[in-house]
C-alpha cells in the first residue's frame, strides 16, 4: 500500500501518513487498498483524502458462487470461493439478521428459517460494501472538527474533501483535481 501527502510542510503528512496506515492496515479491506493520497492545508483549512483500491469483483449471484441446499433448518451455503466470504456474510446478516445467520467454519454459512430459493438470485456487489467500508475509514483520518464534506467516486477511487468552514469553489475543483490524478495514476 502507497501512502503519500501533499503538504507545505512534512510534519503534517507524517502524522497523517500513520493514522492512515494503522486504520487501513486494521481494516478487513486492507488487502485491496493500492494507494491513499492526502491533501493537507492547514491555512485554507482542507483535507482531502483519496483512497485507490484494487481488484474489486464484478456483482455476482449468489448461486455462483456458493452450492445452496435446502435443509430441515432452512439452507445451508458452501462458499466456492474464499474472496467472497466476507460480503456475503454481511449481506445475509443485513438482508436476514445475524440471529438467523451463522457461519461454523469458514466456506460454510447456515441460513436458519431462510430457503435456498430466498438466496439464490440475490446480488453481491462487493464494491457497495467496500464503498461503505472506505467512507468509514475515511472518516476515522479526516481531523476532527471538519464536518463539513463533499465526495467524489470512480469505479476503483474514492476521495472525500472535509473543511471546518463554508465549502469554497476553489477546494471543489481541487477536490476533482486530486480524484482525477489518483484515479489516472
Amino acid at each position: 500500500m502507497k501512502i503519500t501527502v501533499e503538504s507545505p510542510t512534512n510534519d503534517e503528512g507524517a502524522g497523517y501518513k500513520d493514522i492512515a496506515r494503522d486504520i487501513i492496515r486494521n481494516s478487513r479491506i486492507s488487502s485491496l487498498v493500492e494507494h491513499i493520497h492526502m491533501v493537507i492545508e492547514v491555512k485554507e483549512p482542507i483535507f482531502i483524502i483519496s483512497i485507490k483500491v484494487k481488484g474489486i469483483r464484478e456483482p455476482i449471484k449468489i448461486k455462483n458462487i456458493a452450492k445452496l441446499r435446502d435443509t430441515e433448518e432452512g439452507c445451508t451455503l458452501e462458499i466456492r470461493d474464499e474472496g467472497y466470504a466476507s460480503n456475503l456474510l454481511s449481506k445475509l446478516w443485513k438482508e436476514f439478521g445475524k440471529s438467523n445467520v451463522e457461519q461454523p467454519t469458514r466456506l460454510e454459512i447456515i441460513c436458519k428459517d431462510i430457503k435456498k430459493s430466498e438466496i439464490e438470485d440475490m446480488v453481491l456487489t462487493p464494491s457497495e460494501e467496500i464503498t461503505d467500508t472506505l467512507l468509514n475509514l475515511s472518516w476515522q483520518i479526516i481531523p476532527e472538527g471538519f464536518r463539513v464534506r463533499r465526495s467524489l467516486k470512480s469505479k476503483k477511487v474514492f476521495t472525500i474533501l472535509a473543511t471546518e468552514e463554508p465549502m469554497e469553489e476553489k477546494w471543489i475543483e481541487r477536490l476533482q483535481k486530486t480524484h482525477n490524478k489518483i484515479t489516472e495514476a
